[in-house]
């Protein structure tokens, strides 16, 4: 779909994992207001669905035609994204490491959680869109995981050869400090969607 670093916004919306599926209305209201916001990668990562449910919204929402600025990403489900056809998939770091090739086409958007060095350097042999890597700072999500920090960011994101997102503890306030430590954009879910 894009190529190359420049071509991706700089916004990274993770949807609240707090939205039930019987609250679809609030989660397209989300959705429509984020479309019509800066541009940005939109990720369908809603834990209290089943794959059959995100699929059914995934569909609803690219199948109305969304503005060229956003990115539809679904959350983990590969086949999800290949039967949908208009939206890509962002694979948790246990898959990227399990996988020995780029999951779908180049037409595809594909991207990945990173952590470290090693999850990072397979990414960018598997030929992934881009990746997020986390936690920057600690989060309200993950309170017992130890964050990387701006330094350690900073020396991970300037050896990869792919677009960055910082995440964890992230807001769209964060964009210039995220990026003056060798981030392409932000990534987020609490500060994206007020």
């Amino acid at each position: 779909m894009r190529s190359g670093i420049g071509a991706w916004p700089v916004l990274y919306r993770i949807t609240p994992p707090d939205i039930a599926p019987h609250q679809t209305n609030d989660l397209k209201g989300l959705l429509q207001h984020a479309s019509t916001a800066a541009p940005c990668i939109i990720q369908l990562r809603l834990p209290m669905w089943s794959p059959k449910q995100v699929r059914d919204m995934a569909e609803v929402v690219s199948a109305a035609p969304l503005p060229p600025s956003i990115q539809l990403m679904i959350n983990a489900d590969i086949d999800g994204a290949r039967a949908i056809g208009r939206c890509g998939v962002h694979l948790k770091s246990a898959q990227l490491m399990e996988a020995s090739t780029r999951p779908l086409p180049a037409d595809h958007p594909v991207s990945a959680s990173c952590h470290n060095a090693a999850q990072l350097d397979h990414a960018a042999a598997l030929g992934l869109d881009f990746v997020t890597l986390s936690p920057v700072a600690r989060t309200q999500s993950h309170p017992d995981a130890s964050p990387l920090g701006w330094h350690r960011f900073r020396d991970l994101a300037r050896e990869c050869s792919l677009p960055v997102y910082a995440l964890g503890g992230m807001s769209p306030n964060h964009v210039a400090v995220a990026v003056a430590h060798g981030a392409h954009g932000v990534a987020g879910i609490r500060g994206f969607w007020h």
